[in-house]
């Protein structure tokens, strides 16, 4: 499961640079819905790991002695890991920034009304 969620990460990180590229204008405008989006499922993170931690305080004096472990661990495993939660939102928010520099620092010139150099398929296309 953690390879499929990897690949599809790289393949959506990847999706977002080929569209700053070709439709810079495009990106800019998803561009701060994505962040806010970003921020919104951080915060949701934080709220749930709270909540988590607020729950298993509520019920603790309920809990036998001898499951005390078993219990220990489950709540670990229910509480996100935000070392991992903030290097995604970290990166996340430099690349969503970087996207948004790329046509500025390749020089596209969209904007100018200049094109760009054709690839070759589309040399030969016009012969």
């Amino acid at each position: 499961m953690e390879s499929f969620l990897a690949g599809l990460g790289i393949s959506g990180v990847t999706a977002l640079g080929v569209m700053a590229y070709r439709h810079p204008r495009a990106y800019a405008r998803i561009a701060m819905p994505l962040l806010l989006l970003m921020t919104a499922c951080y915060v949701s993170a934080g709220i749930w790991d709270q909540a988590v931690a607020t729950t298993a305080a509520a019920l603790s004096p309920h809990i036998e002695s001898n499951d005390a472990s078993r219990v220990a661990q489950i709540i670990e495993d229910l509480r996100p890991n935000y070392g991992i939660a903030t290097a995604l939102m970290g990166g996340g928010t430099f690349l969503i920034f970087f996207f948004l520099w790329l046509p500025d620092l390749l020089k596209t010139g969209e904007e100018e009304g200049k094109s760009r150099p054709k690839g070759k398929a589309q040399e030969k296309d016009e012969t």
